[in-house]
């Protein structure tokens, strides 16, 4: 049942500010940096846990961005592609491994970046709220993965 209401709150926080989609315009243009901390329950464990996050992402279109993400503790490795929806809100797919076992992971998330300073179209700083759903294992049940909350900084140009 918890799995489902925060699958739910997801959802309608994806629908609520779905609506208010304006112009896209994405955070990175050339090559951008994210280091922040990600937060989670791992329903397969049913333990809480903390990791670090590191980012390097690259400008593809005015609204997608594509990265490489890794959370140290976690030992998972993704390519993420990041789709904006407006200068505040977007989401993201990922997909990756995990290294300590070799299998394929992957995950999917909603996010937002309440405080944005663009400096005369050169560089972009940022702070940004990340709500993911990530599947560790893609060999075990999908149901078993982990939904966390990341908080991060990024500086792009």
């Amino acid at each position: 049942m918890k799995r489902i209401t925060i699958l739910l709150l997801a959802a309608v926080f994806t629908v609520v500010f779905a609506g208010q989609a304006s112009a896209q315009s994405t955070e990175t243009d050339i090559f951008g940096i994210e280091i922040g901390q990600f937060v989670g329950y791992d329903f397969g464990a049913e333990d809480i846990g903390a990791d670090q996050l590191m980012g390097i992402h690259f400008g593809m279109t005015d609204n997608m961005e594509l990265g490489f993400v890794f959370l140290q503790n976690s030992n998972l490795n993704f390519v993420r592609m990041t789709y904006f929806l407006n200068d505040a809100f977007g989401f993201q797919l990922s997909t990756g491994g995990n290294t300590a076992t070799t299998n394929p992971a992957g995950g999917v998330g909603v996010f937002t970046s309440p405080i944005r300073r663009d400096f005369d179209d050169t560089i972009t700083t940022s702070l940004r709220l990340a709500l993911d759903y990530l599947v560790p294992d893609f060999t075990q049940d999908v149901a078993d993965g982990i939904v966390g909350v990341t908080i991060s900084g990024k500086i792009a140009f």
